[in-house]
């Protein structure tokens, strides 16, 4: 999709806009790249040069994410009313799709677990029938019977069909013995509590650094 096809579904108001916003975008960083050409500041005026760019940026980029909100707020207002009211129409749907699914994975696991057991019995029961037959030891070498196979594989309805894959799935039994390279950080909490004051967490150096904080005019 062009630029100019995305133009054609703004307003001619707000496609001014846009214009005005790149143009002016672009020729910030004209400037900035003319009066900045390097990539470490000298001296205390170059810091205080340096000082007024960012301010202006900060300005300028609040003034464009203003007209940014303005133009899409319209929009975002229609699609979280149609995403609600889609939401409200295929979740009681969803979760049908989800009882049944349960209800026939209940039913695949009943069955596999009905088939062991009785292939279990069987074998059993062979075995039994050897023991008779010959008491000191079957001179017939061992074989394994197969397992019987699911009678029922796939489903075929009019809409498509339905078969059943094998999904391994996973729960904790003992957070103690889970390798730690399945552990993740919670990086969150970590820069929630050094924000706070924490300075010394075991396993973890926090030290501070000078960084740019611009304030408003």
């Amino acid at each position: 999709m062009t630029d100019k096809q995305e133009d054609t579904k703004l307003t001619a108001a707000d496609s001014q806009a846009v214009v005005a916003v790149q143009t002016q975008a672009v020729g910030l960083i004209a400037e900035l790249t003319t009066a900045f050409p390097g990539t470490e500041i000298a001296s205390d005026d170059d810091l205080t040069r340096a000082s007024e760019a960012l301010t202006r940026i900060t300005k300028a980029t609040d003034e464009w994410e203003q007209m940014r909100v303005s133009i899409v707020t319209p929009a975002n207002h229609f699609v979280r009313h149609i995403n609600g009211l889609w939401k409200r129409m295929i979740d009681p749907v969803k979760l049908e799709e989800g009882r049944i699914r349960n209800m026939m994975s209940g039913y695949r696991a009943r069955e596999q677990q009905r088939r062991q057991a009785e292939y279990a019995a069987s074998l059993k029961q062979a075995e039994e029938a050897i023991t008779d037959i010959f008491p000191g030891g079957s001179p017939i070498p061992e074989t394994v019977a197969p397992i019987p196979q699911d009678s029922l594989k796939h489903v075929t309805t009019a809409n498509g069909s339905v078969g059943f894959t094998t999904v391994w799935k996973w729960v904790v039994e003992d957070a103690d013995k889970i390798p730690r390279e399945y552990w993740m950080l919670n990086e969150t909490m970590i820069t929630k509590v050094v924000k706070a004051g924490m300075r010394s967490i075991p396993g973890l150096r926090v030290y501070s650094e000078q960084v740019p904080s611009v304030r408003r005019a």
